[in-house]
């Protein structure tokens, strides 16, 4: 999933050099790493930037197991909001850098549904439900 990008400075009309673009986009990226996001990827007038973590699903399956399913609820409210988000970064050619929010930090509802059987169908095994 993309989302609309976003000017994140006044729009410049005249060209920059090469190195303006990549000391631009240097710039941005060390103070969004400040912020607490990392780099996945750099070229030398884009960057991808993610913040957050992963949500742990193997985790939150044995929990849900231990509390006979109460923790599901808590899994799947921590899969829908938590989880990496991220964003790319880019200089164009007058300088003007750019964020476009990228797909990520969401559950696939087909994945929900799929913990929901899982979940179910392992505590019918252990005998909890049924």
């Amino acid at each position: 999933m993309t989302r609309e990008v976003v000017q994140d400075s006044q729009p410049t009309t005249s060209r920059r050099s090469g190195e303006d673009r990549q000391e631009t986009l240097a710039r941005t990226v060390n103070a969004e790493v400040a912020q607490g996001a990392r780099v996945e990827s750099q070229t030398g007038h884009s960057a991808v930037l993610v913040r957050g973590r992963r949500v742990n699903h193997v985790l939150h399956l044995i929990l849900s197991l231990i509390t006979i399913g109460l923790w599901f609820i808590v899994w799947i409210i921590i899969s829908l909001s938590g989880g990496e988000k991220r964003k790319m970064v880019t200089v164009d050619e007058y300088g003007n850098v750019a964020t476009k929010q990228l797909g990520g930090g969401g559950l696939n509802p087909l994945m929900i549904v799929g913990g929901i059987m899982l979940v179910i169908l392992l505590l019918w095994l252990i005998g909890v439900v049924g």
